[in-house]
């Protein structure tokens, strides 16, 4: 009976903090994310894979869900990215967000476990795919 039930605590102990962190990635908070790998491709070529910089992404994403903005910065004065969230829905432990910004889709998925995500965007003969994680964002 003692070993049941010091189980049951090791457990709950375990899962405060699990419940805590899916509490960060609700879309109630906004976030900063890190692109840690992206892919470029076109039709007819090689796909160029590398960091965010390299394909002149910004390496870190904030992502505004008050305000329906994700924004970032270029490297090497290439400006400022901003697009705006046009749709979010949760579904099965992610938030997904969609846009258009000049002239390519996109979509974002987070998943709110983690905070790990993904990014899509296709334009007129280019695609992009992005893989980083998420953290609430500091003031």
């Amino acid at each position: 009976m003692l070993n049941k039930q010091l189980c049951i605590v090791f457990l709950g102990m375990i899962m405060l903090p699990l419940q805590g962190m899916a509490a960060e990635f609700d879309g109630s908070k906004p976030l900063a994310c890190a692109i840690i790998e992206a892919i470029e491709c076109a039709p007819g070529e090689a796909c160029k894979k590398g960091a965010a910089q390299d394909l002149n992404l910004p390496q870190f994403l904030m992502i505004d869900f008050q305000k329906k903005l994700i924004s970032g910065k270029r490297p090497n004065n290439g400006g400022r990215l901003e697009a705006a969230i046009v749709s979010q829905t949760s579904q099965n432990g992610s938030i997904v967000l969609q846009g258009v910004q000049k002239g390519r889709g996109w979509n974002l998925t987070l998943v709110k476990r983690t905070g790990r995500m993904s990014v899509a965007a296709a334009g007129h003969d280019e695609g992009f795919v992005l893989f980083g994680a998420c953290t609430p964002k500091t003031k």
